[in-house]
This record gives C-alpha cells, sequence and structure tokens, in this order.
C-alpha cells in the first residue's frame, strides 16, 4: 500500500517539477516579462518551498519564517560588505553565509520545537522579533535602520551578473536546492515520517519514531532553503535592510502556500508566481491593489481547500 502511493506520488511530482523547470527556464525569454519580476518569482518560489516543509509536510504554521530568510540575506551581505574577500570568489561568501544560517535554524529549531499549535508559531515569531532588535541595535555592523546601501555587485568568476545572467544564475541554485529537497523530504524515508507526524503526532511516537529528530531535520532544512533564497535576494537587490525581518513577509509566503496548495510539493512555487504577478499588474492600475489581491487570495483559499494545484488535480476531463 505505502510502495503503491509513493510509486504514484512521485511520478506526478516528477512531472510538475519538470514542467516547472522547462517553464522556469523560458520565464525571462516572455516577451514583457520585467526579469525583476523573473528573478522573484524564482527567489520567492524557493522561499514558499522552503517553508512549505514545515507547513505543508511537517503541518505545524510558523511565524518566524522570515527570520531565515532575512539572515539568509544579511549574512551574504555583510560578508561581502566586511570581509575581504575576492569578489570573484562570491561562491564562497554565499556558501557561508547558506551554512551560518543553516546553524542558527538548528539552534532555533531545537527550542521552538519543543511547543506546538500556537505555542510554536509565537515562539517562532518571538525569536524574528529577537533578530529584528539584535540588527537594530548592531548599526556600526549592520547600518541599523538604514542598512548598507552600494554593496559592490560580486562575480561568479568569469560571469558578470547582468540582469539575465542573475536570472540564470538564480535559476541554477533554484534546480538544485528543488533537487535536494524532493531528495531529503520526499525520496527519503523522512517523507513517510513527516507525513505519519502531520497526521498523528502521538501515534508516530508510539511506533518508535523519533519524532523530534525528524522534525529538527525538516525544520533546519526550511531554514537553509529559505537562506538561500535571502541571500539571492541580496544578490538581486545589493542591500540590507530591515525590510527582509518583517513580520509581514511571514503572512505573504503563507498566502503563497495557501494559494498554490499546501502540503504538495511544487503548488507553492505556483502559488508565488501567481501573487507576485498578480501584484505587479494590479498595482499598474490602482493604488488600492492591496485590497484587491487580498480578497482575490481570501475567495481562492476559501473556494479552493487545496489551493489552486490541488483545485487542478481534482478536474477530470
Amino acid at each position: 500500500m505505502l510502495s503503491a502511493f509513493r510509486k504514484v506520488w512521485a511520478t506526478n511530482v516528477n512531472k510538475s517539477i519538470i514542467v516547472a523547470v522547462v517553464l522556469l527556464g523560458v520565464l525571462p525569454l516572455i516577451p514583457y516579462v520585467p526579469h525583476a519580476i523573473a528573478i522573484d518569482v524564482l527567489i520567492f518560489g524557493l522561499l514558499a518551498l522552503g517553508y512549505n516543509i514545515v507547513q505543508g509536510h511537517m503541518g505545524q504554521v510558523s511565524f518566524g519564517l522570515a527570520a531565515f530568510f532575512g539572515l539568509g540575506a544579511y549574512f551574504a551581505g555583510l560578508f561581502a560588505y566586511h570581509v575581504d574577500i575576492p569578489s570573484s570568489a562570491a561562491w564562497i561568501w554565499l556558501i557561508l553565509s547558506v551554512a551560518a544560517t543553516g546553524v542558527v535554524a538548528f539552534g532555533m529549531g531545537a527550542v521552538v520545537l519543543r511547543r506546538r499549535g500556537a505555542y510554536f508559531a509565537l515562539t517562532n515569531l518571538a525569536f524574528l522579533q529577537m533578530f529584528y532588535y539584535i540588527i537594530l541595535q548592531l548599526k556600526d555592523i549592520t547600518g541599523g535602520d538604514d542598512g548598507i546601501w552600494g554593496i559592490s555587485t560580486p562575480t561568479f568568476g568569469a560571469i558578470q551578473l547582468t540582469p539575465m545572467s542573475l536570472y540564470y544564475l538564480c535559476f541554477v541554485v533554484f534546480v538544485v536546492c528543488l533537487l535536494l529537497m524532493k531528495r531529503m523530504i520526499l525520496d527519503s524515508p523522512s517523507a513517510l515520517v513527516l507525513h505519519a507526524i502531520r497526521q498523528d503526532e502521538a501515534r508516530a511516537q508510539s511506533l518508535g519514531y523519533n519524532v523530534y529528530g525528524q522534525m529538527l531535520k525538516a525544520y533546519t532544512l526550511s531554514g537553509v532553503f529559505s537562506g538561500v533564497a535571502g541571500a539571492m535576494y541580496f544578490l538581486e537587490m545589493q542591500y540590507i535592510g530591515l525590510s527582509y525581518l518583517h513580520w509581514s513577509l511571514n503572512g505573504e509566503v503563507i498566502a503563497m502556500v495557501m494559494l498554490g496548495g499546501s502540503g504538495t510539493f511544487i503548488g507553492p512555487l505556483l502559488g508565488a508566481a501567481i501573487l507576485i504577478v498578480l501584484k505587479d499588474v494590479v498595482s499598474m492600475y490602482t493604488i488600492h491593489w492591496m485590497i484587491i489581491v487580498g480578497v482575490l487570495i481570501m475567495v481562492v483559499i476559501l473556494r479552493m481547500r487545496e489551493g489552486i494545484l490541488g483545485a487542478f488535480k481534482s478536474l477530470r476531463f
């Protein structure tokens, strides 16, 4: 039974991944699609996929996701600004920033995973606010309220980061992260364990599974992928500021996951793309775009409990 479920699930996921990668590969070549929008789809799509590990696969809602996105951006920016590493070796500080974010995610997860439900969500939020305050106070290092502008554009070997080359650099990083996420979350024994934990944590514990260890692993991976998204966002903006750690980012990413389909593998990416494009298009016609986008999000979430991807899968032709 479980092997049959895994086989069908893996087949559907592989098809979704192939379609997503092909579409993203040609996205910046489509007329009237700005490179900034295309890059944001990759970055926030990865962020939504990372958050979906916690909400969709682990069954917990977190209000501290922005911590890892912001820290990934800050670590990358601070390494580039303060540490004397040649810009041609940008991959070194990029790896260091992601590794540092992973260490923070592991330590934070070890604490917050001792609680569940609302306590878990609010403990994450408390950590987020703590990081926000620390960065605000370390003005000599982080720039405080003003952030740090004018950080020199890094290069990756002979690659100069033009908008097009930056997109395909982010695209390669995105695809690598997507495949790693599939390997670590879906194609490993952790996939069924996380599914069992989401359905009935007490029963999974009684069956002998290391519930805390599996959840800590998933939480840390979520933080690492969110940190990668943050580091790529720094590459795009060449700026670090407290807006990266703002609590409102959590609500935006939760909306992306719910739009696309929480618990599906590729759904959050779809939700991120829809929300980013929708915001850009509607804001061109009215300054009240937030009201319109908010109403549309509520309609989709209320009418499509499994998100847009879930609604597509339920159609019969």
